[in-house]
């Protein structure tokens, strides 16, 4: 037993032997190679430097070893937008600080704020390309702003594309669903004045609209909400009599007659845009405030918001009334208060002083409560003047005031008093 148990550790003491032997000849293999590599590279490096030529040395192989250079970032800043990138790379990832930034910008006279936004464009981080170009594009726009939207809409990035597709609905009065739409488009509008490719879109506006219905038209409505045409100020144009003149007020009509909610919501969005006059106001909006029983709450709203305009004085005795047939009816409504700030604000916007007696009425009746923060915020408090706290600002508060400051109104409506 003793001495099978000696002859397999004398194997088994040959076999490591061995394996350590083989360990150290790889090691030698490899230390071989190494030193032949490494001389080769000296002598290759010693001939490049003896030939003395930059040239060549410029031609030489790539090494197998040498770093990969990284991606390119991108043209040069250029010595204009330089002073602007270093102030949003400040901070990269706001684009609240590259909105104020881009401001001072669109304030320089339009093509040099143009080529700097141009040379900034690919340095920029995604949430900054997304957001920058609100400054150029609101309200009346920017002299350039199509050329500015260009940049944006050719990023290789879909949501920063589809934030300058949203912009650019106010130029065209169309989405871009693709890039190949938009590429047709361009190519054609870009460069044309801006009033002119306002002109001709919002003359074809009405006649590509009126041929939708259903859920098609309310497919191509998601973009047009709220119809904004300050664009046209901007550009010396008046879209919105260019739309009158194509039609619209009548498209609006056919909607409210025949379409779906969702497309009354939009009709009616539109009117205030439009600026229609009070006849056609009182005959195709006031008719949902005068007789409110069975009207979409989100329909209601939104002919309640197309009154809202300082020149509608005739329409504060109807939304009083309104106010007070919800208050007296809460059954009517879709939900407790539906309606009650709407029309609340939309006497705040007129400037109606005269109502504030009747809108106190309104809160000490109302036996939901909710006519307290709906009315005191939206109306009273804008019409008084006085900054609204819910906690305190009741029915009883409000009488109390009036009871107080009247007199500081005009005679016709310090007479008023409060209705029980």
């Amino acid at each position: 037993m003793a001495a099978r148990e000696g002859t397999a550790l004398t194997r088994g003491g040959s076999e490591q032997h061995m394996e350590r032997r083989i360990q150290f000849s790889l090691i030698g293999v490899l230390g071989v190679v190494f030193l032949a590599l490494g001389a080769w590279l000296v002598s290759a490096e010693r001939k490049l430097q003896a030939m003395g030529s930059d040239d060549t040395a410029d031609a030489r192989p790539e090494s197998p070893f040498e770093p990969v250079p990284p991606p390119p970032t991108g043209p040069a800043l250029s010595d204009d937008a330089r002073p602007y990138f270093e102030r949003i790379d400040a901070k990269p990832e706001s684009w609240v600080n590259a909105q104020l930034v881009a401001a001072e910008i669109a304030s320089l006279e339009p093509m040099r704020g143009v080529d700097i936004m141009r040379s900034l464009w690919p340095h920029l981080s995604k949430p900054v390309r997304q957001n920058i170009l609100k400054p150029f594009c609101v309200r009346e726009g920017h002299p350039e702003g199509l050329k500015l939207l260009d940049i944006a809409a050719r990023d290789p990035d879909d949501d920063v594309r589809g934030r300058a597709y949203a912009y650019l609905t106010r130029y065209a009065f169309r989405w871009f669903h693709t890039h190949e739409e938009y590429d047709a488009w361009s190519r054609r509008y870009t460069n044309m004045p801006i009033r002119e490719v306002l002109r001709v879109h919002a003359e074809g506006f009405v006649e590509y609209m009126s041929a939708l219905h259903g859920e098609n038209l309310e497919r191509h409505l998601l973009p047009f909400d709220i119809l904004d045409l300050r664009l046209g100020d901007g550009a010396g144009i008046d879209l919105a009599a260019i739309l009158k003149e194509h039609g619209v007020l009548q498209l609006i009509e056919h909607w409210l007659a025949t379409e779906t909610e969702r497309v009354r919501e939009v009709a009616l969005s539109w009117v205030r845009s439009l600026d229609p006059n009070e006849s056609w106001l009182r005959v195709f909006v006031l008719t949902y405030i005068e007789e409110p029983e069975g009207v979409p709450s989100k329909v209601l709203n939104k002919a309640l918001v197309a009154l809202s305009e300082p020149e509608n004085d005739w329409a504060v005795e109807p939304i009083l009334d309104f106010l007070e047939f919800r208050v007296a009816h809460p059954q009517t409504a879709e939900y407790l208060g539906d309606g009650i700030g709407s029309a609340a604000d939309a006497l705040a916007v007129i400037g109606a002083k005269r109502a504030i007696p009747r809108l106190i009425g309104v809160v000490l009746k109302d036996p939901t409560g909710q006519a307290k923060g709906l009315v005191g915020y939206f109306g009273l408090s804008k019409l008084t003047g006085v900054k609204f706290d819910e906690k305190r600002m009741d029915g009883a508060y409000w009488a109390d005031w009036w009871r107080r400051n009247r007199s500081r109104f005009p005679a016709d409506v310090a007479e008023l008093e409060i209705p029980h």
